[in-house]
């Protein structure tokens, strides 16, 4: 099997990325455990110091950590950023600033993903950010979305080098049939142009994972259990019991301590463990893309 800093040379290699690395303890454990790839949002990383930013970035190229950079729409339209209405010269001063962030932070190490505004002001003016986009030279993320219709996908296939599928939509549009549906449209997308890579918006979900010819994937699952102040162990879709916070912590700590994937000396520094426990659930993902490549390599 190869080693995972090979993935990013073969499509065989599915990578999932761990979201929601904007907190710098988040990017620090999530590179403490050698886990090679992680994605942020610029509308989380705006606000933040110069200081912080190089911090940040700083510590994901020292450990060629791979960063996906999202460009916080989703977060303008639907979550904490949404407002009543959002026009267009809205959208471009975003992404005036947007290109501004990406011109000085863009590296080697940094996919950034488009503006996808077209639920709200429709295609051309995606188009028109794409070319704004497109000129920084930095490698972009296109994303499709459902009302964009197949003729887009097929263009966006033929043309674009790397493909979004939103998951969530999916979701909330046509519910249990995602399963079936998004291994279709990859199979679609790789019978157009083999060599575009394919991302899974919001996927962790094994059935998918498994069944699907992508590339890329990312969630914020891995974080669930601290979030709630629940462990589930779980191993490759198959539950093996909850633990209580302090026994997931415990848990976490002889893993990792057994397996020697941590220093714990060199995480940041929490009272509460809550590293510790953070750490066991990256590190879940971490063997489970492991284990998804062993698959396909057999």
């Amino acid at each position: 099997m190869p080693k995972l800093t090979e993935f990013f040379k073969s499509r065989e290699g599915k990578k999932i990325y761990l979201a929601g690395c904007d907190n710098m303890q988040h990017m620090q454990t999530v590179t403490a455990i050698g886990h090679k790839h992680a994605l942020v949002s610029y509308w989380y990383l705006k606000k933040q110091t110069e200081k912080f930013l190089e911090g940040l970035f700083g510590n994901a190229r020292d450990h060629d950590t791979h960063v996906i950079c999202d460009s916080g729409l989703f977060t303008l339209m639907f979550g904490s950023g949404k407002r009543d209405s959002i026009g267009e010269e809205e959208i471009l001063e975003y992404t005036r600033e947007y290109i501004k962030f990406i011109n000085r932070w863009g590296h080697s190490n940094i996919t950034f993903v488009e503006i996808d505004a077209q639920k709200l002001c429709g295609l051309p003016l995606v188009y028109k950010t794409r070319k704004m986009l497109q000129k920084t030279g930095q490698d972009i993320m296109y994303v499709w979305h459902i009302p964009d219709g197949f003729k887009e996908l097929d263009k966006m296939a033929k043309e674009l080098p790397y493909i979004a599928l939103s998951i969530p939509e999916w979701r909330i549009t046509v519910g249990p049939k995602t399963t079936k549906y998004i291994p279709q449209l990859c199979r679609r997308i790789r019978k157009i142009n083999p060599n575009t890579r394919i991302h899974l918006l919001g996927c962790t979900q094994m059935s998918l994972v498994n069944s699907c010819d992508f590339d890329t994937c990312d969630s914020t699952s891995w974080k669930a259990p601290v979030k709630f102040g629940r462990s589930t162990s779980t191993y490759m879709g198959k539950q093996r019991g909850k633990h209580s916070t302090q026994k997931s912590k415990q848990h976490s700590i002889d893993l990792m301590q057994r397996t020697k994937l941590i220093d714990f000396e060199k995480l940041p520094d929490r009272n509460d463990n809550y590293c510790e426990r953070i750490g066991f659930d990256a590190l879940y993902f971490k063997l489970v893309q492991e284990n998804l490549n062993k698959r396909r390599s057999s």
